[in-house]
């Protein structure tokens, strides 16, 4: 059974395999070990390989001197080891109650029988040091629980600052589609605000110009007269145009942030497919 031999603190396992995953000091050793790993399987490795007692050992076939030793790393689903750990902690629960039932009903016995009283009093202090160690074992295994609930929270809780920001990123796109709506309708009812196809242009290039964000009056003003147009026109068209441009820009910030979350959930069906339960160990 996996929680049987699992040993390692939850919270520094994840530590250390997202120091591993963000080129911290601890990637260089764990490289170290997955290139060792590479060679165990190779044909055409440059090592002699053997397995004794669950260690990898590795000698060298120019210097078989020198000699590697791998106690290999262990990974687990950990929705798998969350189950398991349950389990064993639902079997603790039930014993620490049997055991109560048991302590009650022999202090309600305990006189009954005092010819026996030495026998009882050792049977007793034995279940009461059984009763302590299940109390004990309980908690270890309630901690590890906690832990696996946290570590989760903790790496779904880029994924959740993503999703709510695509909300509120979806909720100013559907506001600019209807600003940028309505703008475009008011300079299609007055016919004095149409505008030849190069003048648009020129118009859009003033936005682009001032880095995308509408100029001052002066400007507009001079560009108007540029363009033999009313100045008030200019300013209808640049309203549209910089609706339409933060319209697209949100449109564009949404689809990195759902590329973003996808790539988040595969990240972390990747990480807790496999969990490292045990780090590898290589002593050389």
């Amino acid at each position: 059974m996996t929680s049987s031999y699992f040993e390692g603190n939850i919270k520094d396992l994840y530590e250390y395999q997202i120091k591993i995953r963000n080129n911290g000091k601890e990637k260089k050793e764990y490289d170290k070990y997955t290139k060792l790993m590479e060679q165990y399987y190779r044909k055409d490795s440059i090592y002699i390989k053997e397995y004794e007692d669950g260690k990898l050992i590795f000698i060298e076939k120019t210097n078989p001197k020198h000699k590697i030793t791998i106690e290999p790393a262990v990974f687990i689903n950990i929705d798998v080891l969350y189950i398991e750990l349950k389990k064993t902690l639902d079997h603790l629960y039930h014993s620490i109650f049997e055991k109560i039932d048991k302590l009650d009903m022999d202090d309600e016995n305990s006189d009954e029988d005092s010819d026996n009283n030495s026998d009882k009093n050792s049977d007793e202090k034995s279940d009461e040091i059984e009763f302590e160690e299940l109390q004990e074992q309980y908690k270890i295994y309630k901690d590890k629980i906690e832990d696996i609930n946290e570590v989760e929270k903790l790496f779904l809780s880029e994924i959740i600052t993503l999703l709510q920001l695509r909300v509120e990123k979806l909720f100013q796109l559907a506001k600019y589609y209807q600003h940028r709506k309505s703008s475009y309708h008011t300079i299609q009812m007055d016919s004095k605000l149409k505008v030849n196809e190069n003048i648009k242009r020129n118009i859009i290039s003033l936005f682009k110009e001032n880095k995308c964000i509408i100029p001052t009056q002066n400007k507009i003003n001079q560009f108007s007269k540029k363009n033999n147009i009313p100045s008030s026109h200019t300013e209808k068209w640049l309203e549209w145009i910089e609706k339409t441009y933060l319209y697209m820009k949100i449109q564009k910030e949404i689809h990195e942030m759902s590329t973003q979350i996808i790539h988040k959930e595969k990240e972390y069906k990747d990480f807790f497919d496999f969990f490292l339960i045990k780090k590898p160990i290589i002593n050389i």
